[in-house]
């Protein structure tokens, strides 16, 4: 059975959460499943139940109905309209993103994911990521003889409903993947909990540094084997071997290309640059006028209020610190679309030298 209502998707059906209880997200604004302890429980259950059956499975069989998953992704026009909407991007600029699931799952099938113990994945994906990433996230545990419960990033809830609609297109059996929406924290605490002798958990996320480390004063639960992958805004050195006309566009696109930096994150996953002091006037140049001419400068969508107050205060802080922002950063516009956001005059020493939180807001410093 499909569904484009929000729901849960537990035992291969699409519920509503045992208490009745929902929450407003999404765009635009719907009411989701606020899970609680008896829809967590009815996961254990369901995944459970599906562990066996899944594990006796050929791997060939296993990796056909994921293939089949990957394809129904691809194809998925509801989540390119839910991603354009929420993103301001057009069809056009989420393609590169959806190109290719296919493939990018037979790659990983030739590395021949070796059988695992039998546990049940627990994955919680960053909302950044969005598709690919917990894509193959998820089939390197599937492959592996084990199921998954995916818990549903609150903040772009979508992701994991049309993620749960493409296993129920695929025919996955009944229980090898289940969704549930609610408070992350939450869901996830009492998912931990519920690992026993019979069938372990394995934790899958992704997410802020700050995200990360407090997962990993859960890796001590019982039975809990943890694969974290934090999410932090690269460096970048400038080759003086390379033109600079090269490097500034390289830079300007991982700083704040919106389609190409869809297969990771969102715009933000540069955060700094060093550049040799003998270039670094005529390489400024260069990224502010890549910045006027291409597409990678038009305003970037924040997901929510609360990544509007986290770049806003980024602003602030560099400002405070005696940087210099000669592109975008207006902290006053009323806006959940902001201009990408440049700094020079940043030293190493300065907290926004070593921020970590992938957001469009590029530090130029001099390198030797």
């Amino acid at each position: 059975m499909l569904s484009d209502a929000p729901a849960n998707f537990l035992a291969g059906e699409w519920r509503p959460a045992r208490s009745g209880a929902r929450f407003s997200a999404g765009m635009p604004a719907a009411l989701w499943p606020q899970s609680g302890a008896e829809d967590v429980a009815e996961a254990w259950r369901s995944a459970r139940a599906a562990l066996p059956p899944w594990r006796a499975l050929a791997p060939a069989r296993r990796a056909e109905r994921l293939a089949a998953l990957a394809r129904a992704l691809e194809r998925d026009d509801e989540l390119v309209r839910v991603l354009g909407a929420r993103f301001e991007l057009a069809p056009a600029e989420l393609a590169p993103h959806f190109a290719g699931l296919e493939r990018a799952l037979e790659a990983l099938l030739e590395r021949r994911t070796p059988a695992g113990e039998a546990r049940v994945a627990w994955c919680v994906p960053d909302w950044r990521e969005l598709v690919r990433a917990p894509l193959l996230d998820l089939a390197r545990e599937l492959l592996a003889g084990r199921v998954g419960v995916l818990v549903s990033d609150a903040r772009l809830p979508e992701l994991g409903q049309r993620l749960a609609q493409a296993a129920g297109e695929a025919q996955l059996p009944p229980g090898v993947l289940g969704l549930l929406h609610g408070a992350t924290r939450e869901l996830l605490q009492l998912g931990l909990a519920g690992a026993d002798g019979n069938a372990g958990c394995t934790l899958v996320a992704s997410g802020s540094v700050e995200r990360m480390a407090e997962l990993r004063r859960l890796e001590s639960t019982a039975g809990v084997d943890a694969r974290l992958r934090a999410l932090r805004c690269g460096v970048h050195e400038v080759d003086p071997a390379e033109t600079l006309e090269e490097s500034a566009a390289v830079v300007v696109e991982r700083a704040f290309g919106r389609a190409a930096t869809l297969g990771g994150q969102l715009p933000g996953a540069l955060g700094r640059v060093f550049c040799p002091a003998r270039l670094f006037s005529r390489f400024t140049e260069m990224c502010l006028e890549r910045l006027e001419a291409g597409a990678a400068g038009a305003e970037v969508p924040q997901i929510d209020d609360e990544a509007v107050l986290k770049l806003r205060a980024a602003w602030e802080l560099a400002l405070d610190e005696g940087a210099t922002c000669i592109a975008g950063g207006d902290a006053s516009v009323a806006s959940r679309a902001l201009p990408p956001t440049v700094f020079t005059n940043v030293e190493t020493y300065m907290a926004s030298a070593k921020r970590q939180e992938p957001m469009p807001l590029l530090c130029l410093l001099r390198g030797s």
